[in-house]
C-alpha cells in the first residue's frame, strides 16, 4: 500500500478521520500540522503571527518533500491550504493516493469560529472564510477518492476503506 493523503478545508475532519483510518489499516498516521509545531516548536498561530503565512508555506513543502520521499506507507492529514500551494497536490498525488474529505461550509464554519488553533479562522470573516474554501475546493475535487463527512467518523472510515479496496483490486 502507498501513502494516503487526507486533504480538505480546516474543520473538514481530516485528523479524526486520519487517525482511525491508520489505526484500521495498521499504518503509521502524521498530521502535518503537528509536525510542523514540532519542528518549529511553536504553535502554528505562533508561526502565522511571527513569520507570516509564506514562511508557513515554506515548511509545509519541505515537510512534505520528506514525507513523498520516505519508502513506507502511511496515512498523512494535511493542513488544508497544502494541496494548494507550490505543487504540493501534484506531490501527493504521485506519491501516494489523494483523498479529499468533504464537509459542508456550515458545519465546518460551527467547529472552527474562534478557534485560537486555526488563525486563518481567527482573523477572517465568515464571507472570507467561505470564499476560502470555495477558492481551495478546486484543489481537493482534483483527489482520487473523495468521501463525505456528514459527522459520523466510522462510518467515513468504513467507507473510505471500501473505497480503497475497490480502487486496488480493480487495478
Amino acid at each position: 500500500m502507498e501513502k494516503i493523503f487526507l486533504v480538505g478545508f480546516m474543520g473538514s475532519g481530516k485528523t479524526t478521520v486520519g487517525l482511525l483510518l491508520a489505526k484500521s489499516l495498521g499504518l503509521k498516521f502524521l498530521d502535518t500540522d503537528e509536525a510542523i509545531e514540532q519542528i518549529e516548536s511553536k504553535k502554528i498561530a505562533d508561526i502565522f503571527s511571527t513569520r507570516g503565512e509564506a514562511y508557513f508555506r515554506e515548511l509545509e513543502s519541505k515537510l512534505l518533500r520528506e514525507i513523498t520521499g520516505q519508502k513506507n506507507a502511511m496515512v498523512i492529514s494535511t493542513g488544508g491550504g497544502m494541496p494548494c500551494f507550490g505543487g504540493n497536490l501534484e506531490a501527493m498525488q504521485m506519491a501516494g493516493q489523494v483523498i479529499y474529505v468533504r464537509r459542508s461550509f456550515h458545519a465546518i464554519f460551527s467547529t472552527i469560529v474562534g478557534d485560537p488553533k486555526r488563525p486563518l479562522a481567527v482573523h477572517s470573516t465568515k464571507k472570507e472564510l467561505y470564499r476560502l474554501y470555495r477558492q481551495r475546493r478546486t484543489f481537493y475535487e482534483k483527489a482520487g477518492l473523495c468521501i463525505r463527512n456528514r459527522g459520523n467518523t466510522n462510518q467515513v472510515v468504513e467507507k473510505l476503506i471500501a473505497g480503497l479496496r475497490n480502487r486496488y483490486t480493480s487495478q
